[in-house]
């Protein structure tokens, strides 16, 4: 009864073990590619830059034959524009800069802080100051202000004239009132621009009423002010984050649907099954795949490479100096007996480490600069090495390297083949 029970577990392990071997075989090969890559000095020159700013800055100056006060009767009224300034205010101008190869996933901007002058304030201001000196009270909603730019009438806003047109002054008192004219972008050089108080009673008679009435006139000529200044920009680096898109095809899962033939029936969708205590045998659906005759696996989206986001750089990448790329894929290693160490090349330093101890899956590159057999994977057992490389009998990738260290032949290998 002994003697059976180990036929029959021999037996089973024989079924399990060609079942594993099977499946092993039929593992997709997905490619693994990874570069060491060594660029060209980026250039990141913070150097401050001089530069000059040239701008106009407008003036309104009194023609010769004008008074800025005047006198009529017993009013005094003046009238000063309100002088422009150049405001010094400070600006970013951003320009896209290589890419940094230590920074992976941002883009980089050259940033440049400048100075520029704006001129201000935009409009042109009348600060116009009246004087009652009468006895009577100066009514100014009978007092009209007219604006002439180059004999062409001004429209004067509203708003501007509504304290005006509600005003009045006792004798003794005065007032200033601010008027907008145009915006300097319209005024250009020689062109005269005239302000009119008209109808301002200047004298009464016994009973009040207003005998006399004089206009006050002002003329200015609109000249232009060049100025120069020197100025530095100052150059600064920015990292800004690659726009990012989900992935539409995999919804930004990283991942999609790969069917394989089942490796157990083949596509049969039946399976062979054998009751070894009893002798017999029958047909049934694979129980591996369900009878559908294929297995739906995950494999990385070829649209993403499996990030699930796809990127948007704008910054251009460094000039390469040298590159070195390695591709493999991921291999299984199984070995009878288990715990052999393992040694894989790494391709961040192109040197030899350790891996861990069979049985395991590892990733084994070859690099672009050498022949296909130059990095073998090392299996030591017993203290001997053995160099193995991940390719079938007919010189196609594998995915499982089985190694027997006990077989009677000597060492023998599924899946691969010894090179040392």
């Amino acid at each position: 009864m002994t003697t059976k029970k180990h036929i029959f577990s021999a037996a089973t392990f024989a079924v399990f073990a060609l079942l594993f071997w099977a499946s092993a075989t039929q593992k997709p090969i997905e490619r693994i590619t990874t570069s060491n890559v060594l660029y060209e000095e980026t250039d990141r020159n913070t150097k401050p830059t001089p530069y000059e700013i040239t701008y106009e800055l407008p003036v309104l100056k009194a023609v010769e034959q004008t008074k800025q006060d005047q006198v009529k009767g017993g009013v005094t009224i003046s009238c000063e524009v309100t002088p422009f300034e150049a405001v010094k205010t400070m600006y970013e101008e951003k320009e896209i800069a290589t890419a940094d190869p230590i920074k992976p996933g941002y883009d980089i901007y050259k940033v440049g802080t400048k100075a520029r002058y704006e001129v201000k304030p935009d409009d042109v201001w009348f600060n116009i100051r009246i004087k009652n000196n009468q006895d009577r009270i100066l009514k100014l909603k009978d007092v009209a202000i007219v604006m002439l730019i180059d004999g062409v009438a001004y429209n004067i806003p509203d708003e501007a004239k509504q304290d005006w047109v509600g005003g009045m002054l006792v004798k003794g008192f005065e007032k200033t009132q601010r008027i907008r004219g145009p915006k300097i972008s319209g005024l250009a050089t020689d062109k005269i621009v005239y302000v009119s108080i008209n109808d301002v009673p200047t004298a009464y008679n016994a009973a009040g009423e207003v005998t006399k009435k004089e206009n006050f006139e002002w003329y200015y000529q609109v000249t232009k002010q060049k100025a120069t200044k020197q100025e530095m920009i100052e150059y600064s680096y920015q990292e800004v984050p690659i726009h990012r898109e989900t992935c539409s095809k995999c919804g930004g899962g990283g991942k999609e649907p790969y069917q394989s033939q089942c490796h157990k029936c083949l596509g049969t969708k039946q399976l062979k099954y054998t009751d070894y205590s009893t002798g017999k045998s029958w047909i049934d659906k694979c129980n591996e795949c369900n009878g559908n005759g294929y297995i739906t696996s995950q494999v990385n989206c070829n649209i993403c490479r499996g990030k699930g986001k796809i990127e948007y750089p704008k910054s251009p990448a460094p000039k390469v100096a040298s590159r070195v790329t390695w591709t493999g894929w991921e291999v299984t290693l199984i070995t009878n007996p288990t715990g052999s160490t393992i040694n894989i090349v790494d391709p961040q330093t192109g040197q030899y480490a350790y891996g861990g101890v069979t049985d395991k899956s590892v990733r084994w590159f070859s690099s672009n600069t050498s022949s296909s057999e130059t990095y073998p994977i090392i299996l030591e057992y017993q203290g001997k090495k053995h160099k193995i490389m991940p390719y079938d009998a007919k010189g196609n990738p594998s995915g499982v390297v089985n190694v027997n260290f006990l077989s009677k032949e000597g060492v023998t290998v599924k899946g691969g083949k010894i090179v040392n």
